[in-house]
């Protein structure tokens, strides 16, 4: 009887994943001059901390670095291949496990409630802006979603970077 409730739970969750929108969360440096920089340039994937997720692989790190610069050149920035850059860019990607416990039913002596508890995986992508003069991180912003389905990952890349990005430069 316990699966009955836990699968039509389970289904709403992973239609609800699916159509969720990027919990976004930002930070930056409040004494950052903003407006000095124009140029930016991906830190070498040499220089890049390894990340043991399987979401960070060769195919979604060109889906990442393409909406990223696609948003950034939007917003007026310059990417730099050769030389130096105002800001250097990385990106991180993890994935945590999550548990939601629900109350089912009306609390009744007839009837009484019952815990409903369903795991599901969130995924969080961080893209952090470095001044490479100061060698100090001046902004931060990660976005978090369901992982419910894989189907059109790049549509999901492409808008949980332009939700996290929508909140640069600060203002």
């Amino acid at each position: 009887m316990k699966k009955l409730t836990v699968l039509p739970m389970l289904g709403i969750l992973l239609l609800l994943g699916g159509c969720a929108s990027v919990s976004v969360q930002t930070d930056f440096d409040q004494e950052a001059d903003f407006g000095k920089y124009t140029t930016f340039k991906w830190v070498p994937a040499d220089r890049r901390p390894e990340n043991k997720s399987k979401l960070d692989n060769s195919l979604n790190r060109a889906r990442i670095i393409r909406a990223v610069n696609r948003e950034l050149e939007a917003k007026g920035f310059r990417e730099v291949r050769k030389g130096k850059a105002d800001l250097l860019v990385n990106y991180f990607i993890g994935v945590h496990d999550k548990v939601n416990v629900t109350t089912v039913g009306y609390g009744t002596w007839r009837r009484p409630y019952r815990r409903v508890t369903y795991h599901y995986k969130e995924s969080t992508l961080t893209i952090d802006l470095v001044d490479p003069g100061l060698k100090q991180l001046v902004w931060r912003g990660s976005g978090s979603d369901v992982i419910a389905r894989r189907d059109n990952i790049e549509k999901r890349i492409n808008d949980a970077v332009k939700a996290i990005l929508k909140k640069f430069p600060p203002k």
